[in-house]
């Protein structure tokens, strides 16, 4: 299996920054495992690197060249004020779809990590998401409310202003959250990660996805080769699609009543657990 992988941002630096991967990544292969060892000889899985990489033409091709069928990149927001607070300059939101063309156009599938919950966000920012997901298309998204990860700014700024309520490190996975929104309430945290996966992963979009995707790719070359490669890649997507689906029905603890069971919530040093309960997505 060809693989091409190129450090990003901090996470070299902060022995922490690999939990939530790690518990996402373990899940996604037990169940993509079948499918990824029979299309291997076909799509070379694995990529995975920052969008400055994508400005320069001779990574692709050899991104091309290594039979990549799927990268993943750190989207992170789609909102510029909270990219800068994450230290994220190197992401332009305004780059975002043509740097995700780019890729599609070489028979590349977009698998794209956002996050949702960061300082800078608002309600009325998160009403905009799903238009503004139309806009960038990735093929498929990871959505996670956001992780103030041990030895990073963001988890010393939370920390210091009393927002942080929970520090069992289980929960920095991006299911639970862990902190006091600073622009946001806990309930649109929680109906925002809702209203954005039920819009992005609905059957209707999830099909328009697929045939913008194979539409896009270039059939230059061995015919035969390039239909199979599409093939393969609508394998891909389906399943992570579905996957994605099932993992924001089942996996997100949302503590609706959070703030009626804990009247300090609002309050500056407040540190009380919270328990948190398993909702179902109707």
């Amino acid at each position: 299996m060809s693989k091409a992988t190129v450090p990003t941002g901090d996470s070299g630096r902060n022995p922490c920054a690999g939990v939530k991967s790690m518990v996402f990544w373990k899940s996604f292969w037990t169940t993509m495992r079948p499918y990824l060892i029979f299309v291997s000889g076909a799509a070379g899985l694995g990529a995975q690197f920052s969008f400055d990489c994508l400005h320069d033409d001779e990574f692709v091709d050899l991104l091309v060249k290594a039979r990549c069928g799927m990268a993943f990149l750190g989207l992170e927001s789609l909102n510029e004020p909270s990219l800068s607070s994450v230290h994220k300059r190197q992401n332009k939101v305004t780059e975002y779809r043509e740097l995700f063309q780019k890729l599609k156009k070489r028979g590349i599938l977009t698998f794209t990590g956002l996050m949702i919950g960061l300082d800078e966000d608002t309600p009325e920012y998160f009403k905009s998401v799903p238009k503004k997901l139309e806009e960038v298309d990735p093929n498929a998204v990871l959505l996670s409310i956001s992780i103030p990860i041990p030895g990073t700014p963001f988890h010393k700024s939370v920390e210091a202003e009393g927002r942080l309520f929970d520090r069992d490190l289980s929960h920095y996975e991006g299911d639970h959250l862990v902190f006091r929104p600073k622009r946001a309430a806990a309930s649109d945290i929680f109906e925002a990660f809702r209203n954005i996966n039920l819009s992005f992963y609905s059957w209707k979009n999830i099909l328009r996805r697929w045939w913008r995707l194979i539409a896009k790719q270039s059939l230059k070359g061995n015919i035969l080769r390039q239909l199979f490669h599409a093939a393969v890649i609508s394998v891909i997507y389906f399943k992570l699609s579905v996957f994605q689906r099932d993992h924001a029905q089942k996996r997100v603890y949302p503590m609706r009543d959070l703030e009626k069971n804990f009247p300090r919530f609002n309050q500056p040093g407040m540190r009380a657990p919270v328990k948190q309960s398993l909702v179902s997505w109707r």
